[in-house]
């Protein structure tokens, strides 16, 4: 059940035929989805966008904007302060999980 190994070499050597098979395997799962993905019908892609995607597009981002209009600048401010915290944060801890 178990197979022997001996020397370092041989330890080795089962380690690269592992790791070839599992690239073979890989690659032919690979081809299998090439073939697949070029018999698919054509109809699965999505059309280029048009004028009712660009006025969807447009209608989001003036939203947007009036959203960003509306934010209390405090908000902002919070967002800010909370990110330059966590950045210190971080900066404070990786020094000492490099030594």
């Amino acid at each position: 059940m178990f197979e022997r190994l001996n020397t370092p070499q041989e330890a080795y050597n089962r380690q690269l035929g592992s790791a070839l098979k599992m690239e073979n395997t890989v690659l032919d799962m690979l081809g299998d989805l090439m073939t697949r993905l070029r018999t698919t019908a054509q109809a699965d892609v999505p059309p280029p966008p048009g004028r009712d995607q660009a006025a969807h597009l447009q209608a989001i981002e003036k939203e947007g904007k009036a959203n960003i209009e509306k934010t209390d600048d405090s908000i902002v401010d919070s967002i800010i302060l909370g990110a330059k915290q966590a950045a210190a944060a971080v900066a404070a801890v990786s020094p000492k999980q490099a030594a």
